[in-house]
């Protein structure tokens, strides 16, 4: 079993996690910077020439899908700590 500071560390920052992803403003930006390194990716020259900004603009969208993979896997974490700890309690109810 988890220790009940962590996981109510775990919770609190999948909350903040899914929050972040709810907001509106995150989203846009986020959603801008992917559309604009994409766009940038297309435009670059082809060969050798165009090959750092080709790298610089798949590492950033990389990072981007990273970004938002890595807080929905908090906002998860904390949605199934939450569920865990919720049943716990049910079990223990006499």
């Amino acid at each position: 079993m988890v220790p009940i500071d962590q996981a109510r560390l775990v919770i609190e920052r999948g909350q903040k996690a899914a929050d972040l992803l709810a907001n509106e403003a995150f989203t846009w930006i986020v959603d801008d910077q992917t559309n604009y390194h994409l766009a940038a990716l297309v435009a670059a020259p082809p060969g050798p020439k165009g090959a750092d900004a080709v790298a610089y603009h798949h590492l950033q969208q990389n990072a981007l899908s990273e970004l938002v993979a890595t807080l929905k896997g908090y906002a998860d974490a904390g949605t199934a700590m939450q569920a865990a700890l919720l049943e716990d309690d049910d079990d223990n109810d006499y």
